[in-house]
């Protein structure tokens, strides 16, 4: 099962038909800070053991506290957060631990462990 969520879906859903994984995964059709912000706080609000984070490279600074308040609340325990953004300005997570960080040309990924 997948949840992909971005403003514009259009590439997601090509990549998914190709692949043929229509009945796996859930394309939202949103801003991600507003779905985010929509999550049940009580009940049983869904956790994903793996969560792809790449924000537009200049919004970063806009978007990375809410990312960082809300990752520990997606993963499971022993989950994990792929976070790529520009390398000169990039998004930092402080709720979790990194445990590696790479640079890619002008892209910074770190990737991020949720506790056991």
């Amino acid at each position: 099962q997948a949840t992909l969520v971005d403003r514009d879906t259009r590439a997601a859903l090509g990549n998914v038909e190709r692949l043929g994984l229509g009945e796996r995964a859930e394309l939202v059709r949103a801003d991600v800070l507003r779905w985010l912000a929509g999550r049940p706080e009580d009940g049983e609000p869904p956790r994903y053991d793996l969560v792809f984070v790449d924000a537009p490279y200049r919004l970063a600074d806009r978007v990375g506290r809410e990312i960082d308040t809300q990752l520990p609340r997606l993963l499971e325990p022993g989950g994990r957060a792929i976070v790529e953004s520009g390398a000169r300005r990039p998004l930092r997570v402080e709720s979790l631990p990194r445990l590696r960080q790479r640079r890619y040309g002008a892209a910074d990924v770190s990737f991020y462990g949720a506790g056991n």
